[in-house]
């Protein structure tokens, strides 16, 4: 079986969507009101959301996840 080549990425998965989103918006600045634009603002949006996302996840401070006991027992 043959394995795929490892590809070490040179910016961040969040740097990605930042850089997208300021991208997105550059273009519908260009755009007179309408669908398009609204699409390419929403798609900014979501892209920072994204990136914001991803920074609290990758945080120190997100602990693990521990499993809560109920004491409960299942019928």
């Amino acid at each position: 079986m043959m394995k795929c080549p490892q590809i070490k990425d040179e910016i961040s998965f969040g740097q990605r969507l930042a850089s997208e989103a300021q991208r997105a918006r550059e273009m519908a600045c260009i755009l007179p009101p309408g669908k398009k634009r609204d699409a390419l603002l929403e798609k900014a949006r979501l892209a920072d959301l994204g990136a914001r996302i991803n920074g609290w996840l990758a945080g120190p401070k997100l602990a693990p996840v521990k499993a809560v006991s109920s004491g409960r027992r299942a019928i």
